[in-house]
């Protein structure tokens, strides 16, 4: 007897539509190439795949649920599109999970829960994207990783809970999903070292209307009961230093255009670093380093 394909289930979780459209076109592909495949179990595949449940109204709104094994989606469509709530339950009825969709785009909570009813982890979407933390649980819903998003890219504030919900580690990924801070702390929850600080200013020179300027990029790390105060400032060959301006620390990062410093001078990043009393309180100063961008 030919083995029944199924799609993994989280293929369908975010996307329940699309899955259905491609799980009965790869079916009635499999079933045109393989004649082996008897006629009653490909139409008891077909049926078992998809129970549909209409409930139309006036204004295009309907409700949708699929069967796929033991797993039973619940969706909500306006004019053919999903909107607002898509829900996930086991055979026995019980909720595994939500999404919220709006005109077919992921918008709003995804949350996913333990089958005791614990909520595993949860995200929002803005745009179809991941966007702000992403918050992992155990099964207890004591808080274990924590994960920064940034419109679906993964970078900045990755942060690893002990299982009596105490901050141990915190690590500061770039874009390439790298560390470049790396802290530890101990058991009461108090930074105890900071194993790793790599700042880096990156500068591009620029032309506009026969101006020159520079696009500055920088990562700013935030680290969790520390306090930071970053600044950009200029620089000369004698160690001469003149701050310009703080910033202020939203994104996680500074991504901006300014005029070219004087003669003699380039561009600096500061940060002042405070925590846990006296135990760090420094000032680290990383001049510009002119490369390429590529992000």
């Amino acid at each position: 007897m030919a083995q029944r394909y199924i799609r993994p289930i989280k293929q369908f979780i975010l996307d329940p539509m699309t899955y259905i459209n491609q799980t009965l076109n790869e079916s009635l592909y499999r079933r045109r190439n393989d004649y082996l495949l008897n006629i009653s179990i490909f139409t008891g595949v077909i049926l078992s795949l998809l129970t549909v449940i209409g409930c139309n109204d006036k204004n295009g709104e309907s409700v949708k649920i699929l069967h796929e094994g033991s797993y039973i989606i619940k969706a909500k469509l306006v004019n053919g599109k999903s909107n607002g709530k898509t829900e996930f339950y086991d055979s026995s009825g019980k909720l595994t999970g939500f999404i919220n969709y709006k005109d077919d785009e992921k918008w709003g909570m995804c949350v996913h829960y333990f089958p005791n009813g614990i909520v595993s982890d949860s995200v929002e979407y803005v745009c179809d994207k991941e966007q702000g933390y992403w918050r992992h649980y155990d099964q207890r819903g004591v808080r274990s990783h924590f994960s920064y998003f940034y419109f679906g890219l993964q970078f900045g504030p990755d942060l690893w809970f002990d299982k009596d919900t105490i901050l141990r580690n915190y690590n500061f990924l770039n874009f390439e999903r790298q560390p470049i801070v790396e802290c530890t702390y101990n058991r009461y929850g108090h930074l105890d070292s900071i194993v790793k600080m790599d700042l880096t200013l990156f500068v591009e020179e620029r032309e506009k209307n026969g101006t020159p300027l520079f696009k500055l990029f920088a990562y700013l790390p935030c680290i969790p009961l520390a306090d930071e105060m970053y600044s950009i400032g200029i620089i000369d060959s004698n160690k001469i230093a003149r701050k310009l301006c703080d910033i202020e620390n939203r994104n996680f990062f500074i991504d901006t255009l300014l005029a070219a410093p004087p003669r003699g001078f380039h561009f600096y990043l500061g940060c002042d670093l405070k925590a846990n009393g006296e135990k760090f309180d420094e000032t680290i100063m990383v001049e510009a380093v002119k490369k390429v961008i590529n992000r």
